[in-house]
């Protein structure tokens, strides 16, 4: 069942799920960091923000999680409009993947959020599809970042 997590029991699930599907071991943001459900856990886990600070989309199965897509909600001041950007979307089923992704597209459309920003991680082997993807769904490009570890 594909649902929005509002309290902390789904949120805790999504978050202890990570490790059954995904390698933490090979999702590296800024290069060798790893991806930490604990820490994701201990910051988001809290009904206000889940609420009002995010959106975040799963889909439920027998065997705990299998497709997450969560956005975080911001203010941008430079342009003075409210923006949703795209804080993981993972997914161990491709169907459920794209399903929890458009649930959360039409919760953020729900809350009169108008635009939407999805990064697409360098060393993802799917970014050429996740692309092809927002593309054929009306997204356009938008920049291209860069870090460094000082």
């Amino acid at each position: 069942m594909i649902r929005r997590v509002v309290n902390l029991e789904d949120a805790r699930l999504v978050c202890d799920s990570f490790k059954d599907f995904v390698d933490t071991n090979k999702i590296n943001h800024f290069g060798d960091y790893k991806f930490d459900p604990e820490t994701l856990f201990l910051a988001w886990g809290n009904v206000n923000l889940l609420v009002n600070s995010c959106v975040l989309v799963a889909s439920f199965t027998d065997g705990g999680v299998d497709a997450v897509s969560w956005f975080v909600i911001g203010r941008d001041f430079r342009i003075n409009e409210t923006f949703a950007q795209s804080y993981i979307w993972i997914s161990k089923n491709h169907k459920h993947g794209v399903q929890v992704f458009l649930g959360a597209l039409k919760v953020l459309y729900r809350k009169n959020i108008k635009l939407i920003n999805v990064g697409i991680l360098h060393n993802s082997p799917y970014k050429d599809r996740i692309k092809k993807f927002l593309l054929k769904n009306g997204f356009k490009p938008e920049d291209e970042s860069f870090y460094i570890k000082l």
